[in-house]
């Protein structure tokens, strides 16, 4: 059973950006022109961003066909204010498809990797046999998440999501649930790329092209090798101070409700960076262009 998103198209969409254009600091502007053009593009579609859901992931390695969704934690978003956070604990510990000597080897060498790397980490064997439910159940909660925001025409907030957060979701579904879902290319706002897009040259060409779609953009600029930091435990929160404005602490960090509220926080900082930023104050002319509405 193949399922793909509907999009109708809103009447009288709201307007993405209401304050009059204040300054932004320069190594801000990109980012915040960037953000601006998706706003417009997603209020034209969804009705963002007053309402959507931020997603984060935590998993046994890096590839979607070998490893397993192992936590994940959302944030319900309503008139730019959380009003849910909630995480789900994958219990795969007693599942009978899955290696367990295997899935504690993997567990161990993603602690292994983040602790090198002076990270957290949370989601050990322990922990899911201690807070997991049926992870098939688990995934069909998933997919109901991900169906609501298509059904109520909001959007999927993910940091780094195409590259990685996406692909995971759609394996699981395929492997665990026998469904193939394929995601809407304009349904997830991806503030991972927004900000590594906001510090590449001119050379990467880092503005949305004509008609390109936030899948297709994201795609380009991950692909894009340059030695820019993105990731939002280490460069987000501290480029913006997101983790006070949620009340978040940085052991909590990789908890996949704790990060899903911290990228609800980095939206709140583009919004703020999109309504400030006047396109018309020095930008290059074909940027004034493309992002005119």
């Amino acid at each position: 059973m193949l399922r793909t998103a509907r999009h109708p198209r809103i009447p009288n969409p709201p307007q993405a950006c209401r304050r009059p254009p204040q300054l932004v600091a320069p190594e801000l502007r990109l980012v915040a022109i960037m953000a601006k053009h998706w706003f417009r593009e997603f209020a034209r579609r969804f009705g963002f961003p007053n309402n959507y859901t931020t997603l984060d992931l935590e998993t046994s390695g890096l590839s979607p066909i070998a490893h397993l969704i192992c936590t994940y934690g959302y944030t319900v978003v309503r008139d730019r204010q959380p009003v849910e956070t909630k995480e789900v604990v994958l219990d795969w510990t007693t599942h009978p498809d899955i290696d367990q000597l295997a899935l504690q080897d993997d567990l161990h060498r993603v602690q292994a990797a983040m602790e090198r790397n002076g990270r957290p980490f949370h989601h050990s064997y322990t922990y899911l046999q201690q807070y997991g439910i049926d992870p098939i159940r688990a995934i069909e909660q998933l997919l109901t998440l991900i169906e609501a925001a298509e059904n109520n025409d909001e959007i999927l907030v993910l940091h780094n999501g195409w590259a990685f957060d996406v692909e995971f979701i759609k394996a699981a579904i395929h492997n665990w649930l026998h469904i193939q879902w394929e995601f809407h290319p304009g349904l997830v706002y991806d503030s991972g790329i927004m900000e590594k897009a906001s510090q590449l040259t001119s050379a990467f060409s880092p503005m949305p092209q004509e008609n390109e779609s936030m899948r297709d953009w994201a795609s380009r600029i991950y692909a894009a090798r340059a030695a820019v930091k993105w990731n939002l435990d280490q460069h987000c929160a501290s480029r913006y101070n997101l983790l006070p404005q949620v009340g978040v602490m940085q052991a909590d960090m990789h908890k996949a409700a704790s990060d899903s509220l911290v990228i609800h926080a980095l939206v709140e900082a583009h919004r703020r960076l999109a309504e400030g930023v006047d396109l018309h104050d020095g930008a290059p002319d074909d940027t004034t262009v493309l992002f005119e509405g």
